[in-house]
């Protein structure tokens, strides 16, 4: 299950008129409209007008370069604006339905008009997810470590996946899980690269395609250098896709960042300068060598890998905790521990 993106935030927008979500008439809207909104072939008639409006304002919205906090507020006002014009198209027990229905989440939109979901289905879908943030705030307010936290938001995400999949489907829910993922990396990289949302989203999906890809020659039965060799082919793949994807400033900032990664994660994430994210690298290489060093003796015990793999991370935490302020330190040291544990759980070292 998918669950990395998702501890990073809470009810996050979609693209409402991404036209990779369009999957449906006009005809076919009008006669869901009729028959779950009690309107008339006029009314879903003029429905369909400012629909079309509203998607040639967001496609104008989504070629600004703007930040992603400003952008998601244009994308609310237009939605809101939407909403107004319904209201003075539909009976008064029609906009109640569908207002209560659609939200003024720009997701149930699409659900709405392009997936022809259910009144019903979006009043249930609503519950579940506030229900989901309530428990994942409950978390986060907590007075839990940091890493237990993460394992908690795992945890609740996992339940919300299966919840949704009940609600909408395998098929319907997969495709909404998705599109939420990329809708968060595209609210990243708009800020990362100062992108506009289509070129961010452009390259969500690239990259999104090319892990897959990665994991995929992971998994093959070849031997450690073809696989190395297939994955510079991938790099060099995905790099030319952003390039042919994006303006030319963007491509070169995204270029930059991908290569200095971890420098960038904790420069703007954690705050710190240049020497002190030297001496985290040097703290960190001497860490790997001895992962490296524990995980590829064979004739180790696990139960003895585990305890000196906790030592060197122990001690890696210890050494760079000097370099971070107080408040990032346990920001960093909790997903630090999370993913450690993780890691250790893949490994077969700890129990699942």
């Amino acid at each position: 299950m998918k669950t990395t993106l998702f501890l990073l935030g809470g009810l996050f927008a979609l693209g409402v008129f991404d036209a990779t979500a369009q999957s449906v008439t006009s005809a076919q809207r009008r006669a869901y409209l009729i028959e779950n909104y009690n309107v008339t072939s006029a009314q879903a008639e003029q429905y369909e007008t400012v629909l079309a409006e509203m998607k040639e304002q967001d496609t104008r919205l989504c070629d600004s370069q703007v930040s992603s906090q400003a952008f998601k507020q244009a994308r609310r006002l237009l939605i809101r604006n939407f909403r107004q014009q319904v209201a003075a198209i539909f009976p008064k027990e029609a906009y109640r339905v569908w207002r209560k229905s659609n939200q003024e989440i720009d997701r149930y939109n699409i659900l709405s008009n392009e997936k022809l979901v259910s009144p019903e289905q979006l009043r249930n879908l609503y519950a579940i997810e506030r229900k989901w943030l309530a428990d994942r705030d409950a978390v986060r307010n907590g007075n839990e470590a940091e890493n237990v936290k993460h394992e908690r938001e795992a945890e609740l995400l996992n339940s919300l996946q299966a919840e949704i999949f009940r609600a909408l489907g395998t098929e319907l829910g997969e495709w909404y899980f998705d599109e939420k993922e990329l809708q968060q990396l595209a609210y990243r990289n708009m800020d990362s690269y100062g992108a506009t949302y289509q070129e961010a989203q452009n390259i969500a999906r690239i990259e999104t395609s090319y892990k897959k890809k990665r994991k995929a020659v992971y998994q093959e039965d070849i031997k450690f250098a073809q696989k190395e060799e297939k994955l510079f082919a991938l790099d060099d793949q995905k790099a030319e896709e952003v390039r042919r994807a994006v303006s030319q400033e963007v491509a070169d900032r995204w270029f930059v960042i991908t290569k200095n990664q971890l420098d960038y994660t904790l420069q703007k994430r954690y705050g710190l300068d240049k020497s002190q994210i030297t001496k985290f690298k040097t703290a960190y290489n001497v860490y790997a060598i001895e992962e490296y060093r524990i995980l590829g003796d064979k004739k180790m015990l696990n139960a003895d890998k585990l305890q000196q793999l906790s030592n060197a991370n122990r001690q890696f935490c210890e050494t760079v905790q000097p370099l971070f302020a107080s408040e990032a330190y346990t920001r960093w040291q909790g997903w630090r521990q999370y993913t450690f544990d993780r890691k250790m759980k893949q490994k077969g070292l700890m129990t699942l």
